[in-house]
């Protein structure tokens, strides 16, 4: 496995080990909500740039590492508080 296949949304090899050929999530949807975020702000340039480099669409794994990679993101969110 590739390391930035973890970055990835939807990547073929891991839909067909873990979830039977299926997406894990719509990556247009993904894409969208994104930009709403971003809405007005330079970073829709990395957006834009995050979904172009990394193929077809950038891959999400379900549920892998999900309770530490929470936990990342709260400590680092309490931070900017």
């Amino acid at each position: 496995a590739l390391t930035s296949e973890i970055e990835s949304i939807n990547p073929p090899r891991i839909k067909e080990l873990y979830n039977n050929g299926e997406d894990f999530c719509d990556a247009d949807a993904m894409y969208q909500a994104w930009l709403d975020y971003v809405e007005g702000d330079a970073k829709v340039e990395m957006v834009d740039l995050f979904f172009e480099n990394y193929g077809h669409h950038p891959k999400v794994y379900a549920g892998v590492l999900g309770d530490e990679s929470a936990e990342l993101l709260s400590r680092f969110f309490k931070g900017l508080r």
